[in-house]
């Protein structure tokens, strides 16, 4: 294969599902080359090393991700309704992935950031990053919550930090249990973080 964008995106493309499926320590360049169908020259072609293509990678997944963030968290749709879409996406996306590979797989950037956090620290900001900015989500949507009386007077930071960690220890443990169903309780747990008797019903399916 030449050295082409397709390459570079496939292996962008693989590095991101191995670490998703495996680990960012398992991998060698000869494991991603052969995932990606790329050979070893076009690999140092456009990455200098495997931490270069890690974190490249991460930015990858998040233009993935991103604009179905910004589909969910629309402001068109009220806060709570948002908040209410988003943990049921969650649910649903957990249990297709789960279905499609075999096991649940958990949340990539968590995963790996708690992998390496203290091995590549270059890597670990980079994860960082992408964690705080789906954070910020969370919190404009928190904070208009409050703005509109549909939840309590709270300090939406601390609330949103609450909330996220919930949200993202939940997959995990959904993930060390290879139980979809753990994610169940985000809607009730979540409505009790926020002060109020429920969340809004949502099918997202």
């Amino acid at each position: 294969m030449g050295r082409t964008s397709n390459a570079k995106n496939q292996l962008l493309d693989a590095m991101v599902l191995l670490m998703w499926e495996r680990s960012y320590g398992s991998l060698t360049i000869d494991v991603i080359c052969e995932k990606a169908e790329v050979k070893k020259g076009s690999f140092y072609y456009f990455f200098k090393s495997k931490l270069d293509l890690g974190i490249a990678a991460m930015d990858h997944v998040w233009t993935q991700i991103q604009p179905r963030l910004d589909a969910t968290f629309s402001p068109s749709r009220p806060p709570l309704e948002r908040l209410a879409r988003k943990l049921q996406e969650a649910y649903e996306r957990t249990q297709q992935v789960a279905a499609e590979h075999g096991c649940v797989l958990g949340c990539p950037f968590f995963n790996i950031g708690a992998e390496i956090s203290t091995i590549e620290p270059e890597l670990a900001d980079k994860v960082n990053q992408m964690l705080s900015r789906f954070q910020r989500y969370f919190e404009a949507t928190i904070t208009e919550a409050v703005a509109n009386g549909d939840i309590p007077e709270m300090d939406t930071k601390e609330a949103t930090r609450i909330l996220f960690n919930l949200y993202e220890g939940m997959i995990t443990q959904a993930r060390m249990k290879n139980d979809p169903e753990i994610l169940k309780d985000l809607p009730v747990a979540a409505a009790r973080i926020l002060r109020i008797q429920q969340l809004p019903e949502i099918s997202v399916a």
